[in-house]
């Protein structure tokens, strides 16, 4: 696709963009899913969303999106040709836009550069994101955002000080309604600000009551050590470390599901890592044939060379049956479901592990 045909493109799904007033917020873009029972009027005045309460559902950002997601090589002339196709009509909805195709640092240039009546917009838009979906913004996105609230903020400060009114209206010529915008903007800003604390708060208060076991933080640490120790494969460790990312970030079963799935992967490289091992010291000649992609061979070798007991195989066993059904076939699965399973692929790793470093 030429730039001109996806300039066309663009354009059709932006003629669709309705003009929203300086104080209107674009809750229009966002829906409830169906289990949330949270008022949006709660969420306007002192709240913000749950994971998973609200998604995003407005319809020319879910084109905007889908065109993107069908050209990624595009997507910097995309985001081009929504900059300049950018005034009081679009700025909401390229807002949004920017913020869920991660491009913080074009949003930030606009969110100190744009003229003052678009600021307002861009900020709103980023509020209103800030207050529906809150677990999209990373730590470092907040402290971005309050470092560019400071910037804007001091460029405001001849216009919404009390001095400043009266000096450059009187003086310099300054109109009252750039006056208003200037305290809309800081009034945007406020909202912003006040958000990310609150988000900030929230995480720290999940962190602080809902921290992990230590003695399963040493344990997993124990686990990634011994693994570099033993010479296995260092994407092991990489995707134990993504199961808790993922978990972080996780708001639905789609997501949940994908944690289990990459809980199945790193037990089932631990396992076969562990026969490979083995079999260096060991007489006995690896498994052979198709059966290579499943599980049972390499817990089966380990079990014939007495690195596991019978019933700890078994035990190991059932663990990759439960996460190979969670993570394939079902949808059912929820946060509790994954931590556990975490949990246990850790602990039972480990004792694999530790069963071959004595080796």
């Amino acid at each position: 696709m030429d730039r001109r045909e996806l300039g066309r493109k663009i354009d059709l799904i932006l003629s669709q963009a309705h003009w929203l007033p300086l104080r209107s917020r674009p809750f229009e873009f966002y829906a409830a899913t169906g289990s949330n029972t949270t008022l949006l009027s709660h969420i306007l005045e002192r709240e913000v969303a749950a994971p998973g309460e609200y998604e995003l559902n407005g319809e020319q950002i879910t084109l905007l999106l889908a065109l993107n997601a069908q050209n990624p090589e595009l997507l910097t002339d995309i985001e081009a040709i929504l900059l300049d196709r950018l005034d009081d009509k679009t700025a909401c909805m390229v807002g949004v836009t920017l913020l869920v195709l991660g491009r913080m640092e074009t949003l930030g240039n606009l969110l100190t550069n744009a003229t003052p009546g678009l600021q307002v917009r861009l900020w709103t838009a980023v509020e209103t994101h800030l207050s529906m979906q809150p677990h999209t913004f990373s730590e470092s996105d907040l402290f971005r955002l309050l470092d560019l609230s400071g910037q804007v903020r001091d460029t405001l400060k001849p216009l919404t000080s009390p001095l400043g009114k009266v000096d450059l209206g009187m003086l310099v010529g300054v109109s009252g309604s750039l006056i208003q915008v200037a305290r809309e903007l800081d009034d945007a800003i406020t909202q912003v600000t006040n958000r990310i604390t609150l988000v900030q708060y929230r995480r720290l208060r999940k962190e602080l009551l809902e921290a992990e076991n230590p003695a399963l933080n040493t344990d997993k640490q124990d686990l990634t050590q011994k693994l570099g120790h033993l010479g296995f494969r260092s994407e092991i460790v990489d995707a134990l470390g993504q199961v808790d990312k993922k978990l972080l970030s996780a708001v639905g079963p789609f997501d949940f599901k994908g944690c289990m799935d990459l809980l199945r992967t790193a037990f089932e490289e631990i396992v076969e890592a562990s026969a490979r091992k083995v079999a260096t010291l060991r007489p006995r000649a690896l498994p052979q044939g198709p059966r290579l992609n499943h599980f049972s061979p390499w817990r089966e070798y380990l079990e014939n060379e007495h690195v596991l007991t019978k019933d700890q195989g078994g035990m190991a066993q059932q663990l990759y049956n439960y996460l190979s059904n969670a993570g394939s076939h079902q949808l059912g699965a929820g946060p509790k479901e994954a931590r556990l399973s975490k949990n246990m692929v850790i602990e039972l790793g480990l004792m694999i592990v530790d069963q071959v470093a004595k080796l």
